[in-house]
């Protein structure tokens, strides 16, 4: 039996993929049986929060946490900003970097890098988080604790930036979760006809240009010819500019958060899915409309050529001549099947297996 201190806190912060990949990773763990678990929040070994009242304490206190930690002077020691001891002397796995800072971090240690937009693009996130995470990955590399990441294009740029040993890092490519069942749909109240929109799932922030794909509709004529954009998703930073930029968009639908009803009525009924964002640590929404399969319209960069294959439509997400080119093409596909089957897509998204995910990231925790 092998200890291991799983941190949750993520779990209680946010909904985002960070969230399922927590519960579903330490299910298994659990269920595996050769693992000694402890979960732990904000750096202190715990219980699993039972109450949404308890969950949102942790969130307050991991709020007030990141402010205190971006007020941090020039002079603080960024490797020790925080609780200069641990509580335990287990190993830990943390979901994302930004739970390090509680703790020392050590070599017996274990880090989920996601994406290094925060390094690479910080104008695409709030300045304090963009602070923390600065310091979080400093403290990463020169912990020399060891680095779990969700593809290739993640472990290329940790590599790049921080010169980490190939030999530190273990990619695990993530996987799709189960979608909500077709007897499920729930017809989202927006007009869209079947067959006739395209669709984007993913929160409305700058990152995911957004904005960029709304301007790119616009420009390609289609809103006159009856189509429209479906964008399902709730706030995210730089969410203002876009909601400004869809109202003045024909066609351009903000659906806001959807149900899971909702999302699979979307998913069955859309043309094909446009996702020209400008870097994805991974993308789990291709996988979900690959396995749909819907014709995907995605970007050059980041981790989006990984998920697609040669099955996807990419464009360049810094042009939007290529976006509306990409529209167009989409609009095509959707009559004729395009270049790939339905069948085909979903295999591709097939091979995305959390038993994969799960059995390469098993064994990176046992080195």
């Amino acid at each position: 039996m092998r200890d291991l201190a799983i941190d949750m806190t993520p779990t209680c912060v946010n909904r985002t993929a960070v969230y399922h990949i927590a519960m579903d990773t330490l299910a298994a763990l659990r269920k595996q049986g050769a693992w000694r678990l402890e979960t732990q929040y904000c750096g202190e070994l715990a219980p699993m929060p039972q109450t949404v009242a308890e969950r949102k304490l942790i969130a307050k206190r991991f709020a007030e946490d990141v402010d205190r930690w971006a007020a941090g002077g020039p002079h603080d020691d960024e490797l020790m900003i925080c609780a200069p001891k641990r509580s335990h002397d287990l190993p830990v796995f943390y979901l994302d970097p930004i739970y390090a800072l509680y703790q020392p971090l050590r070599r017996e240690d274990f880090v989920f890098v996601h994406d290094l937009s925060v390094l690479t693009n910080p104008q695409w996130h709030a300045h304090g988080v963009t602070l923390c995470y600065e310091r979080a990955f400093r403290k990463l590399a020169a912990s020399r604790a060891r680095v779990i990441t969700n593809s290739l294009h993640t472990t290329t740029i940790l590599r790049a930036n921080f010169s980490i040993p190939e030999s530190d890092i273990f990619t695990c490519l993530l996987y799709l979760r189960g979608l909500p069942q077709t007897s499920e749909q729930q017809r989202p109240e927006a007009e869209l006809t079947p067959g006739r929109f395209f669709l984007f799932v993913g929160s409305l922030e700058t990152r995911k240009n957004v904005a960029g794909l709304i301007r790119a509709f616009a420009t390609s004529g289609l809103g006159e010819e009856g189509w429209r954009l479906a964008i399902a998703g709730g706030d995210g930073w730089g969410s203002e500019s876009i909601v400004e930029t869809a109202e003045q968009v024909e066609g351009a639908e903000l659906l806001g958060f959807v149900t899971d009803g909702e999302l699979a009525w979307l998913y069955e009924n859309a043309a094909a899915f446009a996702y020209p964002s400008f870097l994805e640590g991974f993308g789990v929404p291709l996988l979900e409309a690959m396995a749909r399969g819907l014709p995907c319209m995605t970007s050059l960069t980041g981790a989006a050529p990984e998920v697609v294959g040669d099955l996807g439509l990419i464009v360049n997400p810094y042009d939007v001549t290529s976006i509306v080119d990409g529209l167009r093409q989409c609009a095509i596909m959707a009559g004729e099947q395009g270049f790939a089957s339905k069948q085909a897509l979903r295999d591709r998204a097939g091979e995305f297996s959390f038993a994969r995910f799960f059995d390469k990231l098993n064994r990176a925790l046992l080195q």
